[in-house]
């Protein structure tokens, strides 16, 4: 987590209240414990004069790897959300909603391009 980054706190507070809530929890816990990877999360978010912007983006993250300090990560994908109204309430909502959707999302095709990055730091390994 950074500290400079005050809707990650708020995600993880709104996570550890309302838990993990998405159709697909089962497939994705079997997914990423078959793929040995953990889910990285960045939120970002803005309150302007017109409106409240609040992004997600998720990839995964290999867990072998980060133990031995090095950090490997697959494609992100990033999801956003506009809305009216103009509070703090709106984006905490708004953060949560899109990072269950988004987490609710993970497929086969972040393992398969988390591997990818694998094998070619496999190669890049191999070649020195």
């Amino acid at each position: 987590m950074s500290p400079t980054n005050p809707v990650r706190f708020t995600l993880d507070a709104l996570i550890k209240e309302k838990k993990f809530v998405f159709d697909n929890y089962d497939k994705v816990c079997k997914l990423l414990r078959s793929a040995n990877a953990s889910v990285d999360i960045v939120t970002t978010g803005q309150i302007s004069p017109y409106q409240t912007s609040s992004a997600v983006q998720i990839r995964l993250k290999d867990l072998e790897l980060s133990k031995q300090g090095l950090n490997l990560y697959s494609k992100h994908h990033i999801w956003l959300r506009y809305n009216s109204e103009r509070t703090s309430a709106a984006q905490e909502k708004d953060i949560y909603g899109i990072a269950m959707v988004a987490l609710n999302d993970i497929d086969q095709d972040l393992v398969d391009d988390l591997n990818l990055q694998r094998a070619a730091l496999k190669r890049y390994i191999a070649k020195k």
